[in-house]
């Protein structure tokens, strides 16, 4: 793990991280300021996909904050007593672990931290999407985890956050590539691909592991996202060029499309989608028994746009799939009755 704090951290973030002052700020910077100058005995929890701005928008709040930040790297030797030794030996009231999730026996570390709040210390959190479900649904930390989501990023934060003008023009980009930032922007189906491996597939498999291996992680996962843009109770797609199968889907992303899906563990990766902020799930028409349909809805916008634009096999991001975009763009907004958030312009 790399442990840094006063001029250490600030070289940290200017040589490795490029940070810059005048960057603007997430507006989920103004909550971890809030939850650092107030009284609380829960530990707050930074969660989303990658590149969505954790670690810079936390940095960024903790600025006028003497904080110890710690890196847990990915080499599996960090464990849960090394991390309780290193903070009961700091004087440090605020605290950072970036990487979460990474921590081998977590347990004793659970419990250290929830009795360190408990005593006054600002404890934050950050990891990806596998994060939010452990500590949301098991172990020490349960219903004493205050958990912000960053995957949603509006069209309003994205004209802050690059100080745009709202027009159809801006709006229009941020269809395509809004989302993440510009590091991870994604450009082709193939980074798009890339990017849901590594940041959603590799999540649900690290979390499932007892239960399911990689590949199955991948089927479901791809599965989900195709329900997302291609609903079954969509009957026809008139604006496109071309139909496409959910077959035809997971081979385009190099998976054996023979392997059986099983409809439990589907039900149960599409809750954790929703419960991690990856989806929003919406009742549509009711049936003649009285139930519901949902329709779901994928909140990044820029893989919408990318997994659209492959499934209906378009050379261009073009009038009719930014159509598309922007219907479950909306959806998701006015599901999470966002209403303050600008969605008329597209249209204008």
């Amino acid at each position: 793990m790399k442990v840094l704090s006063g001029e250490t951290l600030e070289n940290y973030k200017s040589n490795e991280l490029k940070y810059k002052p005048e960057w603007n700020r997430r507006y989920f910077v103004c909550d971890v300021i809030d939850y650092l100058n107030e009284s609380t005995e829960k530990v707050l929890a930074v969660s989303g996909l990658k590149g969505t701005g954790k670690t810079i928008g936390i940095l960024q709040a903790c600025e006028a904050f003497d904080i110890l930040y710690v890196l847990i790297q990915n080499d599996n030797m960090d464990n849960g007593s090394d991390v309780i030794d290193l903070l009961m030996n700091t004087d440090k009231k605020y605290i950072v672990i970036d990487q979460y999730s990474w921590i081998k026996d977590r347990d004793e570390l659970d419990r250290y931290l929830l009795t360190s709040v408990q005593n006054g210390k600002r404890i934050i959190l950050t990891a990806d999407v596998s994060m939010t479900l452990e500590v949301l649904n098991y172990g020490a930390l349960i219903h004493r985890v205050r958990v912000l989501h960053t995957t949603l990023f509006t069209y309003r934060e994205y004209l802050d956050l690059y100080d745009y003008s709202p027009n159809k023009e801006t709006c229009e980009k941020y269809l395509k590539e809004g989302g993440l930032f510009n590091e991870y922007a994604l450009k082709s189906y193939k980074s798009t691909k890339s990017y849901i491996d590594d940041a959603i597939v590799d999540s649900i498999a690290f979390y499932l592991h007892d239960e399911i291996d990689k590949e199955t992680a991948k089927i479901l996962t791809y599965s989900i996202l195709y329900k997302a843009i291609c609903p079954s109770n969509l009957k026809e797609t008139p604006v496109h060029k071309t139909d496409s199968t959910l077959v035809a889907f997971l081979e385009d992303a190099g998976i054996n499309s023979s392997e059986d899906i099983d409809k439990w563990y589907l039900n149960r990766v599409t809750d954790i989608f929703e419960q991690c902020g990856i989806i929003v799930k919406i009742p549509d028409l009711e049936q003649d028994d009285g139930s519901f349909n949902n329709r779901y809805y994928i909140v990044n916008p820029s893989i919408t746009c990318q997994l659209i634009k492959s499934l209906y096999k378009h050379e261009s991001i073009d009038e009719y799939v930014l159509d598309r975009v922007y219907e479950s763009y909306t959806a998701v907004i006015m599901h999470l009755k966002n209403y303050i958030d600008c969605i008329g312009i597209y249209q204008e």
